[in-house]
C-alpha cells in the first residue's frame, strides 16, 4: 500500500508539471500524409506513410549522421505538409505525455525532431527527416507539452512555418484492459522482450546486406525468416529497390508477388518501386498494369512518387498522350502544388521528346498554381534552353533560381554553357563560367568538357586548348571525352597539327586508350584538310587496335575520298560498307551524290533516289537539294526538275540554292516554260527565303521568251511584296521592258535611280524617249 501511495503521488507530481495545451490554436486542415514518431519503453519508433523503421536508441550519433539510410524522401515530398505526432506512453499507466521541439531544417521537405520520452529523464533521442547532410540550429522553433489525454500534431510546411494543434485522444483502453506487467508484455508486433535482441540482429544483418549492395543475399534472408514479424513492409520494399537497382527485375517481380504469402501488405512505396523498376527495364505494359492494380484492386491512393514513375514510364514508352493524361490526373487530384517530383517528371518527358515550348508553359503553369521551382525543375528548364538554344532564357532562369533562394549547382552551369556553346555565343559562356567560380560552386569535367565543345563550335581552337589546360591546373584528370571533345573542335577548324597533338596528350600523357569516337575526329579532321593520306594511315591505326568502323567511319572515309578527287575509292569504300553489314544511312548517300555531282558522274547521280529506295533510306532535303544542284551543273534541265518536283511531293524543303541553280540554267538557256514552272513552285511553297538572284534569273529566262507583263509581274513581287532590292542589271533589263510596254513614267523612275555606268545596257532609242519625260525621283 505505501509503494503504491508513493506511485500514485509520483504520477501526480508529474501531472502537474505539464501544462496541458488548452489554449492553443488550431491550423487550417492540411492534406495530411502521416509521419509520426512513437516513444515507448524501448525508445522512439517512426513512421511514415505506413512505414515503421528500427527503433531509435536512447544515443542515437550513427542514426542522426546517416539519415539517408533512414528515411523516405519520396513520401515526405508528396505534399508540401509534413505531419509529426510525438507522444510517450508510459508502461505503467498507459498514460501518454511528452515534451516535444520541433526545428526545421535546410530543406524544403522534412524536419529535424528532438524530444525526449519524459520531463526529467535526462535522456534525449534525436530523428532527423532532413534530406541534406547539413544541420539546422538547435534553437527549438516549438515547445509544446500535453497531457494524457490531448495529442499534439507538429506541422511543417515548405517555407518552414511551424504550427500546433492539439486533438483529445479517445479513450483506447478500460480499467479491466489494463495491460499487464512489462515483463508479460509483447510490442505493437507482437515481440516478447526476450525476442527483441534476437530480432534486432536479424534486421541489422539485413540492413548490413543492403548497404554492401547485396541484394540476394538479402533476398535469402528475406525469405528464410518470412514469418518472422521482425521483418516488416519497410525491409520488403528495401530489399525489392535493392534488386531493381541491381538489374534483378525478375527476382524482385517474384518477391513483390510473395508479399501476400508473407503475410505483409503492399503499400503504396511497394507499387511505386515496382512501376519505376518496370519503366527503367523496359516494361511499360507490367508498369501501367500495376498502376491500374494498386488503385483497383488494393484501393492505394497513388503519391507524388507513383506519379512521377508512372509518366516517365509512359515517356520512355514514347505515349506521351498517356503521360499528359496521368499528370492531368495527378493535378486533379492533388494540385501542382503538392507534386513537384511529379511535375519535374512530365518536364523531363516533354524534353526527351523534343517539346520544349511545353516544358516553358508547363513552368508557367506551375508558377501560377504557387507550386515551388527546386533545384531538379531549374535544372530540366535549363536543359530544354540548352536544346533550344535560348541563351537569354537560360540567363534568366538562372537569376530567378537566385532571387528565389535556390543555388544552382554544376548542372545547372553546364546546362547554360551548353546553350551558349550551341548557339555560337562562346563569350557570353565564358562569363557564365567564370560567375559560377565567382559563386564558389568548383567547376567539374563536365562543366569543363561542354565548355570546350562549346569553343569547338565556333572553330576557336586556342580557347579549347585554354581550357584544357586550365583542367590540368585545376587538378582534375582529363578523360576519354576531354580529348575527343579537343580532336572534335581540331577537325571543325581544320587544324591537324593540333589534332595531332590532342591525341599525343591522351595517349602518352594520361595512357588513355583512343576509342572509336575518337578516330572518327581524326579521319573528319584529316578530310577537311584534304590529306587524305592521313586519313588512311589513321585507318590502319584503328584495325591495328581492333576498333571496328561504323557508318560514321565509313562517311568520314567518303566524304575524305570526294574531296580528295577519288571517287573510285569512295564506290569501293561503300561496297566494303555493304560487306562487313554496315548499313549506309541518309548521310552515306547524301556524301555518295556530292561525290558523283562533283566528279561528273551523271548515272550514279540519277541512280541515287533509286538506290536509297531499294534499301529503305529515307532521303532528306538535303539529298534532294545536291542532287538537283548536281544535275543542274551536269545540264539535266529536265531531270532536276523532275526531281524538284518529287521533292515537292514528298513534302521536303527546297532550298533557294538549287531553285536559283535551276532558274539560272533556265535563264542561260532561254528556256521560258520551265521557268515559269520553277517560278509557281518556289512562291507556291514555304521558300521565304527567296533571294533577289533568284527574282533575277526568273525576269530574264521571261524577258528571253517573250512574256513581258509575266517579267513585270515577278519583278513587283520581287520589289513590292519581297522587298529585295533589284541589282543595276535587273534595273536595266526592265527599264527596256517597260519602254516596249508603253509605260515610260515606270522606266524613268528606274533611270533616274541607275548608275549612269550601266546606261550602255539600255537601248538608245528608248534613252532617246525617256530624255523627254519628267523626273520621278
Amino acid at each position: 500500500q505505501q509503494q503504491q501511495q508513493q506511485q500514485q503521488a509520483q504520477q501526480q507530481a508529474q501531472q502537474q508539471q505539464q501544462a496541458p495545451l488548452a489554449n492553443a490554436q488550431r491550423p487550417p486542415s492540411p492534406t495530411m500524409h502521416g509521419a509520426h514518431v512513437r516513444t515507448n519503453d524501448e525508445g522512439a519508433v517512426f513512421t511514415c506513410g505506413g512505414f515503421e523503421s528500427l527503433p531509435l536508441r536512447d544515443s542515437m550519433l550513427a542514426y542522426h549522421a546517416q539519415p539517408q539510410q533512414h528515411h523516405f524522401p519520396q513520401l515526405l515530398e508528396s505534399s508540401p505538409w509534413t505531419s509529426f505526432s510525438l507522444f510517450h506512453e508510459s508502461s505503467a499507466t498507459s498514460e501518454r505525455s511528452e515534451l516535444c521541439r520541433a526545428e526545421p531544417g535546410d530543406s524544403s521537405t522534412g524536419a529535424d525532431i528532438v524530444m525526449s520520452p519524459a520531463v526529467g529523464t535526462g535522456v534525449r533521442i534525436a530523428a532527423s527527416f532532413v534530406q541534406s547532410a547539413a544541420r539546422s540550429s538547435t534553437s527549438p522553433v516549438v515547445d509544446l507539452c500535453q497531457d494524457s489525454s490531448h495529442e499534439v500534431q507538429l506541422l511543417k510546411n515548405s517555407a518552414g512555418v511551424v504550427r500546433s494543434s492539439v486533438s483529445r485522444r479517445p479513450e483506447e483502453r478500460s480499467e479491466s484492459a489494463r495491460p499487464a506487467p512489462t515483463s508479460l508484455r509483447s510490442d505493437s508486433r507482437g515481440f516478447q522482450p526476450k525476442d527483441r535482441a534476437a530480432a534486432k540482429k536479424l534486421v541489422a544483418k539485413l540492413e548490413g546486406l543492403l548497404k554492401e549492395k547485396n541484394a540476394l543475399r538479402a533476398l535469402k534472408l528475406l525469405r528464410e525468416e518470412q514469418r518472422n514479424p521482425a521483418f516488416t513492409t519497410r525491409h520488403y520494399n528495401a530489399v525489392l529497390d535493392a534488386l531493381g537497382k541491381s538489374g534483378r527485375v525478375s527476382e524482385a517481380e517474384q518477391l513483390f508477388t510473395e508479399l501476400q504469402n508473407f503475410e505483409r501488405k503492399r503499400d503504396v512505396a511497394s507499387y511505386s518501386i515496382m512501376i519505376s523498376m518496370f519503366s527503367k527495364s523496359g516494361k511499360f505494359q507490367k508498369a501501367e498494369e500495376l498502376y491500374f492494380t494498386m488503385q483497383e484492386s488494393d484501393h492505394i491512393a497513388p503519391n507524388s512518387f507513383t506519379y512521377s514513375a508512372m509518366i516517365e514510364a509512359m515517356g520512355r514508352a514514347g505515349r506521351l498522350q498517356k503521360a499528359e493524361e496521368v499528370f492531368r490526373t495527378m493535378v486533379s487530384a492533388q494540385s501542382m502544388a503538392a507534386n513537384v517530383v511529379a511535375c519535374n517528371a512530365m518536364m523531363k518527358v516533354y524534353v526527351k521528346a523534343g517539346r520544349l515550348d511545353d516544358v516553358f508553359r508547363l513552368a508557367d503553369e506551375m508558377a501560377r498554381a504557387g507550386a515551388k521551382a527546386d533545384i531538379v525543375t531549374y535544372g530540366t528548364l535549363l536543359d530544354a534552353c540548352s536544346k533550344a538554344h535560348r541563351v537569354d532564357l537560360a540567363v534568366d532562369y538562372l537569376r530567378v533560381m537566385r532571387q528565389s533562394g535556390v543555388k544552382p549547382n554544376k548542372v545547372c552551369y553546364a546546362s547554360a554553357i551548353d546553350a551558349c556553346g550551341k548557339s555560337r555565343q562562346v563569350e557570353r559562356a565564358f562569363e557564365i563560367f567564370e560567375q559560377m567560380k565567382t559563386e564558389n560552386v568548383v567547376p567539374d569535367l563536365f562543366t569543363f568538357n561542354t565548355l570546350i565543345d562549346g569553343c569547338g563550335r565556333a572553330r576557336m581552337v586556342d580557347r579549347a586548348f585554354e581550357v584544357y589546360q586550365e583542367i590540368i591546373s585545376s587538378g582534375l584528370r582529363p578523360d576519354r571525352v576531354t580529348f575527343n571533345a579537343l580532336i572534335t573542335t581540331c577537325a571543325r577548324s581544320r587544324s591537324l597539327n593540333s589534332a595531332f597533338q590532342a591525341l599525343e596528350e591522351m595517349t602518352s600523357r594520361f595512357n588513355i586508350r583512343p576509342d572509336r569516337h575518337t578516330f572518327n575526329s581524326l579521319l573528319d579532321a584529316c578530310g577537311k584538310a584534304d590529306r587524305l593520306d592521313c586519313a588512311q594511315l589513321v585507318r590502319e591505326k584503328m584495325k591495328e587496335l581492333d576498333i571496328r568502323p561504323c557508318c560514321v567511319t565509313y562517311n568520314v572515309l567518303i566524304d575524305s575520298c570526294g574531296r580528295a578527287g577519288r571517287p573510285d575509292l569512295a564506290y569501293e569504300l561503300m561496297d566494303e560498307m555493304r560487306a562487313a553489314g554496315i548499313m549506309p544511312d541518309t548521310f552515306t548517300f547524301n556524301t555518295l551524290a556530292a561525290v558523283a555531282c562533283r566528279s561528273g558522274d551523271l548515272d550514279r547521280t540519277l541512280q541515287t533516289i533509286d538506290v536509297m529506295r531499294d534499301m529503305g533510306v529515307k532521303a532528306d532535303d538535303i539529298t534532294y537539294n545536291t542532287l538537283v544542284d548536281g544535275l543542274v551543273k551536269l545540264g539535266q534541265r529536265e531531270q532536276a526538275w523532275r526531281l524538284l518536283y518529287e521533292a515537292r511531293v514528298a513534302g521536303r524543303t527546297l532550298t533557294r540554292v538549287a531553285l536559283t541553280a535551276l532558274a539560272s540554267a533556265c535563264a542561260l538557256n532561254s528556256d521560258t516554260a520551265l521557268a515559269q514552272n520553277v517560278y509557281q513552285l518556289a512562291v507556291d511553297g514555304p521558300h521565304n527565303d527567296l533571294d533577289g538572284a533568284f527574282y533575277e534569273a526568273i525576269v530574264e529566262a521571261l524577258v528571253q521568251g517573250g512574256l513581258l507583263d509575266a517579267a513585270v509581274l515577278v519583278f513587283v513581287r520581287m520589289t513590292a511584296v519581297a522587298g529585295l532590292e533589284a541589282g543595276a542589271k535587273l534595273r536595266a533589263l526592265m527599264i527596256n521592258v517597260y519602254c516596249e510596254l508603253g509605260d515610260f513614267v515606270s522606266a524613268k523612275y528606274l533611270l533616274d535611280a541607275l548608275d549612269n555606268s550601266y546606261s550602255y545596257l539600255i537601248r538608245s532609242d528608248f534613252l532617246n524617249r525617256l530624255m523627254f519625260v519628267p523626273s520621278m525621283v
